[in-house]
């Protein structure tokens, strides 16, 4: 939001979000100040929560975006009304109507009716023919000064005979009306009521005949018929596409009447008086009918589909977004061993096992499908084994309900001896794209592509958020109609998700590589490349002070980033030594002969270790140690104490004691250093947000589509969230689907929040459409 245009913010944009988001008007005014201010959301939420009254960061999110619409359209009204206004064509109407103007294609179908008229247009070739001088004397009731006969010229075509003359006024006129600010607002008025039909289209249908088969989502579109103010996201979505894939025909369809209603309004708002003569009054009515038919009609029917639009689409990213940041949030499966499984028939099931850390261990390639079954689950019961494995995520694509039916059965026959294992369904969207993708080749440059996604996959369950955050959210499967948002406004959202989760988890400075770290509140790509450089030149970050010392991170960048890094001692040292092995094998290439190990083993002698801060390791900001010393000072503990269950029940009794407002005084700070100061110390140090959210579920045996029927209650995971359903994978092998009527919100029982993907649901079975179909109906069981 930095650098842009800086215009004042409208009472009436403050009013309108406000009420828009709940939220105090004054919260909302401090919140775009501060976005102007070139702070980002997750820095204002933790560190400002003071002026913005506690609205949370989706909300300042969207607040961010509404402003940067605003920004946009005024933008983009200025240019209009400055050319115009050179024009000499701005008139008070249309200044009225760039005021008004909620979205840039408002204003640039203004541009198109007012700015220029396109040469060959009706209106235009009558003004040339000098026509326009007939219209204004009847707009002005001037009836007797007229005579069409004496403007009749044969070798002129439009002036050839009066019947040319006539249709050249009422085009004319016609224009008038249409551009006319009560007629375009009463059209409006009258299309309220209007609705959306579609049908089949007739390329569609020599398809059908054809034998050629569309898809069986867009088929109950064939006869389809709402109201525009009842119809639903997903619906307009739906129609647009089988519209732009010429499936479908999709009319806006106004009453009967309408046209009737309009003319009879805008003859008497356009020409308020009667004329005497009988012609006059026929170019009066067949202006009016031209107007609507030919333009006012297909103008509103183009707004009322692109409102449609527009707001379908803000839906599907509202819900894209929020299941994204569901999945991202998902906890993570520490300090574990595990393998991973890539389902597949021909190409056979791809498999890699993983360690704690996330490093590949083995893999290969195993069939389940033929006579290799048998060879298949020896090398699975030696790799598991082998690697003491507990953990196995299998993609919940192609082939996974074999694999699943084939580790069931193993586990029933105490396959893996006393080893207890356990498997999960992961969302495999976006491994295959992973595999191929440059940043695929870089981090497994020894490993088959096909090999890739297993790795993938398995590292999805062990640390959800940086895995997903390697692949294009689009890809992942979550969400509805993705691929048909404009990416502009996809990758606006998804950045702003992102940020924030990526943010408030925190990220080690030392571990995380530039995926995670160009997602970080105040950093993008250069700062998270400049960051490794350092750390590659200069070793492990010991203290966050040391950010500074970085090409590129200034004052405003650390400010925004500094409480969202933390560092680790144990991974400090890990990646110490690390780095002295690297250097010490760089110098075994020259020419001395010391060996690698006593190169490391000398240096390792050398090392000065340096004083670790736990501030460092809090979401405390370094602007604000000062105010934690003394803060601690207050509770009788020291920095050493962070983290400890004493100082924890020290803070949450403090919290528990009135005088908030005489304790911040007494300390000399504001309310939003003293609150981020109880909430850091009240958190253990390895405390994750991520810990409030259902862990994965995890099954030893399988149950199948026909052990059920209407009433079976069934635990399941929520895999996507739409405006009209939750999926629910009931380890069935299909998803069920929980219907959404209306502006019906599922919360989960745990928090006061939507349900989204990987929560875990009880759920009943509603009806079951047949074993082919393979269709559940579920209902949330209480």
């Amino acid at each position: 939001m930095a650098g842009q245009s800086n215009y004042q913010v409208e009472d009436f944009f403050v009013k309108q979000v406000a009420k828009r988001y709940n939220a105090n008007e004054a919260a909302v005014r401090n919140a775009i100040t501060l976005l102007q201010d070139g702070n980002t959301v997750p820095f204002i939420v933790r560190y400002k929560s003071s002026m913005i009254s506690g609205i949370n960061d989706i909300n300042i999110q969207q607040i961010r975006n509404d402003y940067d619409d605003l920004i946009a359209v005024k933008d983009e009204s200025h240019k209009l009304r400055a050319k115009l206004q050179k024009d000499g064509k701005l008139t008070k109407q249309l200044q009225l109507e760039l005021d008004r103007a909620e979205s840039v294609e408002e204003v640039k179908e203004l541009a198109r009716q007012f700015n220029s008229r396109p040469a060959g247009s009706l209106a235009d070739r009558a003004i040339r023919l000098g026509l326009d001088k007939l219209a204004t004397l009847l707009l002005e009731n001037k009836t007797d000064q007229i005579n069409f006969k004496s403007w009749i010229k044969r070798d002129i075509q439009g002036l050839a005979s009066i019947e040319e003359i006539h249709n050249g006024v009422k085009h004319i006129l016609a224009n008038v009306i249409a551009k006319n600010l009560n007629c375009r607002n009463y059209i409006s008025k009258l299309f309220k009521t209007a609705e959306i039909k579609s049908h089949q289209s007739s390329a569609a249908i020599k398809m059908q005949q054809q034998g050629q088969t569309s898809d069986n989502s867009v088929q109950r579109y064939y006869d389809f018929q709402k109201k525009i103010k009842h119809v639903l996201p997903h619906q307009v979505l739906a129609l647009n596409r089988g519209e732009r894939e010429k499936i479908l025909t999709v009319k806006i369809v106004a009453n009967s009447t309408t046209q009737d209603k309009f003319c009879i309004w805008a003859r008497n708002e356009i020409f308020p008086f009667v004329p005497k003569r009988r012609d006059v009054e026929h170019i009066f009515t067949e202006s009016t009918k031209d107007a609507f038919v030919r333009l006012l009609q297909p103008a509103e029917e183009r707004r009322i589909r692109r409102h449609l639009t527009s707001q379908a689409q803000k839906a599907a990213v509202g819900v894209f977004t929020q299941n994204l940041r569901r999945v991202l949030l998902t906890p993570a499966i520490t300090g574990k061993v595990v393998l991973g499984i890539d389902p597949g028939y021909k190409n056979g099931c791809k498999i890699a096992i993983i360690n704690k850390l996330g490093e590949v261990l083995y893999a290969a390639v195993i069939y389940i499908h033929d006579n290799r079954i048998t060879e298949a689950e020896k090398l699975l019961v030696n790799v598991v084994k082998g690697f003491n494995c507990s953990l196995i995520a299998i993609g919940n694509g192609t082939a996974c309900r074999d694999v699943e039916s084939l580790l069931s059965n193993m586990t029933s026959k105490a396959a893996f001896g006393s080893q207890k294992v356990k498997y999960c369904f992961v969302n495999e969207s976006g491994s295959s794209w992973y595999s191929i993708s440059e940043l695929g080749k870089t981090e497994l440059p020894n490993l088959l592509p096909n090999l890739r996604s297993a790795v993938s996959i398995a590292r999805r369950l062990q640390n959800p958020l940086a895995e997903m955050t390697k692949v294009e959210p689009k890809h992942l499967g979550i969400g509805m109609y993705q691929h048909d948002i404009p990416d502009k406004l996809l990758e606006k959202a998804v950045k702003g998700v992102l940020e924030a989760c990526v943010s408030f988890v925190g990220i080690d400075c030392n571990t995380a590589d530039v995926t995670m770290l160009q997602h970080v509140a105040g950093l993008n790509l250069k700062h998270a490349k400049a960051i490794i450089e350092y750390r590659k030149t200069n070793g492990p970050i010991h203290c966050r002070e040391q950010l500074k010392n970085i090409k590129g991170i200034g004052p405003k960048t650390f400010e925004q980033c500094a409480g969202f890094l933390r560092i680790n001692p144990t991974s400090y040292n890990e990646v110490y030594n690390a780095h002295l092995e690297s250097s010490a094998t760089a110098e075994s290439h020259g020419k001395r002969k010391t060996s690698v190990r006593e190169s490391v083993k000398a240096r390792k002698k050398t090392k000065i270790s340096p004083e670790f801060s736990k501030l460092d390791m809090t979401i405390i900001h370094p602007d604000n140690y000062p105010a934690a010393i003394r803060f601690l000072q207050h509770l009788g503990a020291t920095v050493d104490d962070i983290g400890g269950q004493k100082l924890i029940d020290k803070v949450k009794q403090q919290l528990r004691m009135p005088g908030f407002q005489a304790l911040q005084n007494s300390l000399g700070m504001d309310s939003d250093v003293l609150k981020n100061l109880f909430d850091a110390l009240q958190q253990n140090l390895a405390f994750d947000i991520r810990s409030d959210y259902d862990e994965p579920v995890f099954r030893s045996s399988i149950i199948s589509i026909q052990s059920i029927a209407p009433g079976t209650v069934l635990t399941g995971c929520v895999k996507n969230m739409t405006t009209f359903g939750i999926f629910v994978d009931c380890g069935l092998g299909t998803d069920g689907m929980v219907p959404i009527n209306g502006d019906f919100v599922t919360q989960s029982d745990s928090e006061k929040c939507p349900l989204g993907p990987g929560d875990r649901v009880k759920v009943r079975v509603a009806r079951v459409s047949g074993l082919n179909n393979k269709r559940i109906k579920l209902e949330l069981a209480t």
